[in-house]
Order: C-alpha cells, then sequence, then structure tokens
C-alpha cells in the first residue's frame, strides 16, 4: 500500500515538474520572440512564482491565493502581455489593488510603465484604487499629475472610488500652504458639459509627487472649507478665489470662472482684482460663445464701471483701449457680428468711446454696424491720437463707399453717422482734405421725408411687435400689409438693437 502512495506522489511530482518545464519554455519562447532580452529575470520569477503556486496546490495546479493573482497582474503589465492581463482580471480571487515588493499598485505599476491606456481603463473599471501610495509615498493620482494632464483626468472620470474629493480637512502643512499663498492649484473638468460635470481642484505644497504634500478636492468642496475655516478671513477667501480665477482664464473652457464668479461678491473682487476686465480681454482663451457669455456677465455686473475705470490705468501703461483690445480679439477668434453688436450695445452704456475707438472699429470691420454704434456715443473731447485719426480720414477718403458721387447712395443712418464723424473731427486733421467741405455740405442738406421714415418706421415696428431678433423682424415685415418695395427698405438696414 506504501509503495502504491509513493509512486502515486512521484507522479505528481513529474507531472508538476512538466507543467513547470512547459511554462519555462513557452515564456522563455516569447521573449526571444518579442525580443526582450532584458525581460529573461522577469520571466523567470513570473515563473517561480507560478511553480511555488502549483507545488502548494496539491492536486489542484491552478488554485492560487490572491497576492499571488495580484503579483502575476503586477509581471503582466510590466511585459504588457494584454491577453494574459485581461485572463487575470477575470479571476475570481484577484485583488486589483494588491501592491508589490514597491508598494506599487498594479495600476500605478501601469503608469510607471508608460502602459497602453486600455491596461489603465480596465483597471479602473475593475476597481483600481487611484489614492493608494507607495513606499516613496507616490499615489496613482499624483504620479499621473507630474506626468500627463490627460492621464489624470482619464483617472479622475473612470475612478469608483471618489470619496476622497469631499473631504472637507486639508493637512497642517497644505492648510499653511493655502493661507500663505505657497501652494499651487491645477484645476481639471471632468466629463466637461455633462450632466455629471465636476471642477476637481489639485492643491500641492512643495513636491507635489508625494501624497502627503499634495490633495484633491472638488472646487465648491476646498471653497466651503475656506469659507468655514476659522483662521481663514473674507481676504483669504477672495485672495485664493482671484488666483484661481485668474488661472482659469488660460483653460479652454469656462467651468472654473463660472463656479467662481457665481460665489463671490463682484464688489469686493474688483479690490482683489482691479484689472479683471483688463485681464479677461487680453488673456482669455475660451470657446468662443463662453468666451462671450463670460464677457457679457462681467459687463452686467455691479463692478464694471469700476472695472473700466481700472482699464483706462493700464492704457496709460500699454496705450491701448478696451475696445482697441477688445476689437483685436473679437476680430482674431471670428466672433459673429449678432455677439459683436450684443457686446457693444452693453460696454457703450459706460465706457467711453473715442476717435481711435472708431478708427480701431473701422480697421477691423470697416464702415458697419460697430463704426456706427461708437459713433452714436462718440466724446470728440476725449484725448486722442491725430496721426492714427489722420491715418484713419485718409483710409476713408480713399474708400469707394464715401465718394463724393457716392453720398447721396448711401443708406441714411450711414450718412448721418458718416457726417457726425467729420463734423467732429479736429479740424488740423480734416483741413488737410480738400473734398471734407463739399461733403459736409453735402450731408447737411436736409433729408428727404421717406429717408427719416425708414428709421422711425422701424422702430416703432419692434417697438408694437416686441421684436427682440431680426429673424423675427423679417417676418413681422414680410407680413405687413404694405408694398415690396417698402419692405425691402424696412429689411435693409434693421434697427442695430438685434443685427
Amino acid at each position: 500500500m506504501v509503495e502504491v502512495l509513493d509512486i502515486i506522489n512521484l507522479k505528481n511530482w513529474i507531472v508538476f515538474l512538466l507543467a513547470y518545464l512547459c511554462t519555462l519554455f513557452i515564456l522563455l519562447c516569447y521573449a526571444c520572440i518579442k525580443g526582450h532580452c532584458g525581460s529573461v529575470l522577469s520571466v523567470n520569477s513570473f515563473c517561480e512564482v507560478t511553480f511555488s503556486a502549483t507545488r502548494r496546490s496539491g492536486d489542484n495546479v491552478i488554485s492560487m491565493d490572491k497576492a499571488e493573482h495580484g503579483l502575476l497582474l503586477h509581471e503582466a503589465i510590466k511585459l504588457g502581455d494584454l491577453h494574459r492581463f485581461n485572463d487575470l482580471l477575470q479571476m475570481p480571487n484577484l485583488d486589483v489593488n494588491m501592491q508589490n515588493e514597491d508598494g506599487d499598485t498594479p495600476l500605478l505599476t501601469s503608469l510607471k510603465h508608460a502602459q497602453s491606456r486600455e491596461f489603465i481603463e480596465r483597471l479602473l473599471a475593475a476597481g483600481a484604487n487611484v489614492t493608494i501610495a507607495n513606499n516613496e509615498r507616490i499615489t496613482p493620482l499624483s504620479f499621473a499629475i507630474a506626468d500627463s494632464f490627460d492621464i489624470t483626468l482619464l483617472l479622475l472620470e473612470k475612478c469608483k472610488d471618489t470619496e476622497f474629493l469631499y473631504e472637507m480637512k486639508l493637512s497642517v502643512e497644505l492648510h499653511q500652504a493655502v493661507k500663505t499663498n505657497t501652494c499651487r492649484f491645477i484645476t481639471f473638468v471632468t466629463n466637461l458639459r455633462l450632466d455629471n460635470e465636476e471642477i476637481v481642484l489639485f492643491i500641492a505644497a512643495s513636491n507635489s509627487l508625494y501624497s502627503d504634500n499634495m490633495a484633491i478636492r472638488e472646487l465648491n468642496v476646498f471653497l466651503d472649507y475656506l469659507d468655514t475655516a476659522d483662521d481663514m478671513g473674507i481676504y483669504d477667501f477672495y485672495k485664493i478665489s482671484s488666483v484661481l480665477l485668474r488661472g482659469s482664464l488660460h483653460l479652454d473652457n469656462s467651468a472654473v470662472f463660472k463656479a467662481i464668479w457665481k460665489r463671490v461678491d463682484h464688489t469686493y473682487m474688483t479690490y482683489i482684482m482691479p484689472f479683471l476686465l483688463w485681464e479677461f480681454v487680453r488673456n482669455c482663451e475660451y470657446e468662443n460663445s463662453e468666451f462671450i457669455e463670460c464677457l457679457f456677465s462681467i459687463l452686467t455686473s455691479s463692478c464694471a464701471s469700476k472695472l473700466n475705470v481700472n482699464y483706462r490705468i493700464m492704457y496709460a501703461l500699454y496705450s491701448m483701449t478696451f475696445y482697441e483690445d477688445l476689437f483685436g480679439k473679437l476680430s482674431s477668434k471670428d466672433i459673429n457680428k449678432k455677439e459683436r453688436i450684443r457686446i457693444l450695445l452693453i460696454s457703450t452704456q459706460f465706457v467711453p468711446v473715442s476717435f481711435d475707438d472708431v478708427a480701431s472699429a473701422y480697421d477691423h470691420f470697416r464702415f458697419n454696424e460697430e463704426v456706427i454704434i461708437l459713433l452714436r456715443h462718440l466724446d470728440p473731447t476725449l484725448r486722442c491720437c491725430h496721426s492714427r485719426q489722420f491715418i484713419f480720414m485718409v483710409e476713408l477718403e480713399n474708400d469707394e463707399k464715401f465718394s463724393v458721387d457716392n453720398l447721396n447712395r448711401l443708406d441714411f443712418i450711414i450718412r448721418a453717422c458718416y457726417r457726425k464723424l467729420i463734423c467732429n473731427a479736429p479740424q488740423e486733421v480734416v483741413g488737410c482734405f480738400r473734398t471734407i467741405k463739399l461733403k459736409k455740405q453735402m450731408l447737411s442738406e436736409v433729408p428727404r421725408l421717406f429717408e427719416l421714415s425708414v428709421p422711425v418706421s422701424q422702430m416703432c415696428i419692434q417697438k408694437f411687435y416686441n421684436i427682440h431678433d431680426r429673424n423675427q423682424f423679417d417676418k413681422i415685415v414680410d407680413n405687413l400689409c404694405i408694398p415690396n418695395q417698402l419692405k425691402r427698405n424696412l429689411r435693409y438696414e434693421p434697427p442695430l438693437d438685434f443685427v
């Protein structure tokens, strides 16, 4: 009986040995084919784990504990073996956060070995934790932030455990760094423009690679923390908010700006960021519709007039008015006419208009609605550059639209605005042009009753039907019981309030 048992055990050991040798042979062949000569040691350690697992497993060769599965997962990631990696993820007793001898989780191993997004996405789908630190206090999230913005966004959007975003407390070191403004902020907008959009703030002091020097918080949670901290005053809150607001201008979306602008007192913000309007117009990199939306919210805020006064201080340093900066931005971003008119109708209510501003509008958009709106609000007493005015008048004189022969063909509003322009230009400038005296005489002639009736009729139609946009105006005019020629005249130059 004993001899029979010895024979059975011998057979089992022979089976185990053959299985080990076969596995070793296959993996060595794989390494050689792939040209990974340096992978032999990894393959050997891989096989040692496999052999030790099978040796202890008795009569079940494939059964292993969680630790062994976890180590095999690390090895598959290092080798870039996606097929075996996927097989291991299917194991019911796999610990997807199993740390190796360095304390790295499989997710951190994937990041360190720069494996494809597929490895990372599958680990996150399996429940990989992004905040487990290794022996050097490095987490997958801190490593990603130091290495790649896109991968960081992927970790934040796909990780299943996000409780760390809503913790109210910060470490003593981080709190002090925030208070003394010696920390670094990076903002991430996850699931942009979706229902579950979220703004995540990365806060770091000194070397952000180490977990005890950084924290990740949802933006409003962090602002609530500042608002309720015993040693944080209102000045501290607004100082940090201004840092975040200023940094948000260089993002490609306005989510951070809107979130902060919604929470702060705009009047108080002008004391912390006196040149906000100047910084926004010059530095904002938002997409067109978001740029217009946020600029509109600034121009309609309670602090708009104060911000304009501060803008004029920057004019003394940079010799660029608000409108010159604005037209340069609108032109470079190719903002459509309707939005340009919308901004001008608001800004001209409190931002004075000079000849330089009118000349800038002409440079960018020719003699169109932008110039007409500015001429309505022109203040001839404002200081301006005579050389710039002279160049502007030369350009107008060379414009066939304003030639002597074409003046009578101009629309009444354009003709009236052109008259205002040349009548208010400095005499030393217009005196250089022989035709301007003749043009003044022609433009001063009493307009025909029909010419006067068109803008008045437009205003009456707009007010009576409560019209707010161009399409609505055209539809109403089409339905009026008047001759088609009159309809065409009414629609030719619609009211500027909704161009």
